[in-house]
């Protein structure tokens, strides 16, 4: 008898089997790590944009003609259109792209202390971030 070195069709089944078993486990776990990133992505991006914000609102600068930062009464809303006029923060690490016409930071004097407050939305509604005191809350 011939000594054959091949696989049979039932090894060959029961490899793909246990390849299909694996993916069916992978993939929701890839999926989820991948959406987890981009909601990281998006508040880092929230995070630069309280960043501007502020620096906008310390250095005083004029905005528009009817726009300047400043340190706000009681409360105030700029727009990622409107601080981030170089496109800076314009995609995420991702590669989406932001709603620069929604994308708000609020500013809110509470005391002597200022809160920040961004909402930075993506340009296909997939995903809102609100990075409010510190802690992010995207979805």
């Amino acid at each position: 008898m011939k000594n054959k070195k091949a696989f049979t069709m039932i090894e060959l089944i029961i490899v793909i089997i246990i390849i299909g078993v694996i993916l069916v486990f992978a993939i929701p776990n890839i999926v989820a790590t991948m959406e987890r990133n981009k909601k990281d992505a998006i508040a880092v991006s929230a995070k630069d944009f309280i960043e501007k914000t502020r620096n906008c609102i310390i250095e005083g600068k004029r905005l528009s003609a009817t726009l300047t930062c400043g340190y706000p009464t009681t409360s105030a809303t700029y727009y990622l259109k409107d601080i981030d006029v170089n496109n800076q923060i314009q995609r995420s690490a991702a590669g989406d792209e932001y709603d620069r016409d929604h994308s708000t930071v609020t500013v809110t004097k509470n005391g002597d202390v200022y809160e920040y407050q961004a909402v930075l939305k993506l340009k296909d509604n997939s995903a809102t971030c609100t990075l409010n005191y510190g802690e992010d809350s995207c979805h």
